[in-house]
């Protein structure tokens, strides 16, 4: 997706920090819940990444961007949808992950010239 076509385009980052003893019982709800985030209106997609440089013994840690329409789409979520999100995610997780979030607007972007 180019941001031309959403100039106003937001990304929602989730960090994870999970064991690695419930990343397989982990992955399989995330994929629900990313789905179910995906549902909302003026989310436009997601991408789930795997940290590869930053390493923590006995852990996996994970980034998801969810691209946002707009601002005001992201405050939609916030207030209407995250609370209840959250406390799902707490009850999946328990103790045994740690999770930051932060919002990015997209300031200038580049593309190859060849």
């Amino acid at each position: 997706m180019k941001t031309t076509e959403h100039p106003e385009m937001i990304i929602y980052e989730v960090n994870l920090t999970v064991k690695n003893e419930i990343k397989n019982r982990l992955k399989k709800w995330l994929k629900h819940h990313i789905k179910e985030i995906l549902e909302i209106n003026g989310i436009l997609s997601a991408t789930w990444f795997e940290r590869l440089e930053e390493k923590e013994s006995g852990r996996t840690l994970w980034t998801i961007h969810y691209f946002m329409k707009n601002i005001n789409v992201y405050k939609n979520y916030i207030k209407n949808h995250a609370p209840r999100l959250r406390e799902e995610g707490l009850r999946v997780l328990g103790g045994d992950s740690l999770s930051t979030r932060r919002v990015l607007k997209v300031y200038k972007k580049f593309h190859a010239t060849t």
